[in-house]
Order: C-alpha cells, then sequence, then structure tokens
C-alpha cells in the first residue's frame, strides 16, 4: 500500500465527503440534481489535492497527450473519467504513478466514487437498470481487475436521498446499521446520506476469488 495513498484516503477523501454531506444535510433544497452533488464533491476533492505533492508528474505518450506540452503536472481528481472497460466514474482519484503504456484519458484510479441521488417524493429500486447496485457492481469489477494486477482500489458507492423520497427496504438495511463512515483501503463500501443521517456498509465482496494486492 502506498503510504501517501492510503492518506489520501484516511484524510482528504474522508474530509470532502464529510464537507460534501454537511452542506447537503443543511441545505438539501440546493441540490437539485446528481451533477450538484458531484460538482460540489469534485470541488471539495480538488481543494483537498491543491497540494503539489499530491498531483501526478506525467511524461505525455501518445499525440494526443503532447497537444498539451511536456512534462505534465495534473491533478489527480477527476469527473467522468473511464474506469477502463467498466465505463465513466462520476469521480475518479488517479493513481499517483503513470501508467507507460496507457494515453492520458486511460491512466489507472486509485479511488473511484459513483453518485446516486433520489429527489422528493420519487420512487425507485435498488437494483433498477440505473440503480445504485449497478454502480456498486461497476466499482466492484473496477475492484477485482485492479486486485488481479496486484494494485488496490478504494469505491465508494453514494447514494442521497432527499426528504420525501420514497424509501425502499434494501436501502433502509444499509441506512439502519449504526456504523460509522466507511473508507476502505482494498474494497467497494456503500454511504447512504439523507438529511437525518449518513450511514455506511461494505458492499459483499464478487464471487470470484482475486488475488491480494501487496502490502507494500
Amino acid at each position: 500500500m502506498n503510504s501517501k495513498d492510503w492518506a489520501i484516503i484516511r484524510r482528504h477523501l474522508q474530509s470532502a465527503i464529510g464537507k460534501t454531506v454537511k452542506q447537503f444535510q443543511e441545505h438539501p433544497a440546493d441540490f437539485l440534481s446528481e451533477r450538484d452533488i458531484q460538482a460540489v464533491l469534485f470541488t471539495e476533492m480538488r481543494n483537498e489535492m491543491r497540494d503539489s505533492d499530491l498531483r501526478m508528474k506525467y511524461e505525455t505518450s501518445c499525440k494526443k497527450d503532447r497537444c498539451f506540452g511536456k512534462p505534465l503536472d495534473i491533478s489527480r481528481v477527476m469527473t467522468e473519467y473511464r474506469l477502463a472497460a467498466e465505463g465513466p466514474c462520476d469521480i475518479a482519484i488517479l493513481c499517483c504513478e503513470q501508467d507507460p503504456e496507457a494515453p492520458l484519458w486511460g491512466q489507472p484510479c486509485r479511488i473511484g466514487i459513483e453518485i446516486k441521488f433520489w429527489q422528493a417524493l420519487e420512487y425507485h429500486n435498488w437494483n433498477e437498470p440505473r440503480g445504485p447496485q449497478k454502480d456498486v457492481e461497476k466499482l466492484q469489477r473496477y475492484w477485482k481487475r485492479r486486485n488481479e494486477d496486484r494494485h488496490p482500489f478504494t469505491g465508494i458507492a453514494m447514494l442521497f436521498r432527499h426528504p420525501g423520497a420514497i424509501r425502499c427496504p434494501a436501502v433502509d438495511e444499509i441506512a439502519g446499521k449504526d456504523q460509522g463512515p466507511v473508507y476502505p483501503e482494498n474494497g467497494v463500501a456503500i454511504h447512504v446520506v439523507a438529511t437525518e443521517g449518513h450511514w455506511c456498509d461494505m458492499a459483499p465482496l464478487l464471487e470470484l476469488i482475486v488475488a491480494a494486492p501487496n502490502a507494500d
């Protein structure tokens, strides 16, 4: 485990999520779409990681990259960044070291955050086609892919609920647990956020057995 990346998870990720949750709980009507939440969390995460030692040194590796000049010093915090074949992720924090065989748009991710939002008086199911379960499964597939290469990955699937959002049993089961926020070094966690609370739980592991990542 890269000690700097664990510090990012332990301190900066928790701080950014905590500030976003606080804003949502205090002023839920400020958030009328998923993009509102994404914008606030992205801004908080960028602010948390603005120091030069938390950025990424990148050597341009393809013609498209070279449009920016070289070498690059880039933020590791991105929106709608692709998790390899799994598709775009709402917010991604890139790995600290560059994959020299991949372009800037295809670097490996250390942390992935997916956001779902249920508005007031809306009803959804946990496992509907665009529901939170699909986000959990996407993050877990990428987690499995990274672990097969002996690299850790932290995934956070977040569901924000407006006051009056119609509840479903699967979400109530998570929200009914008296447990502190979960930010795994390696794995995927589920967060449910409402004006009355912030609950978390680890997502169940995928059935396929994967190699444990390096400890260093």
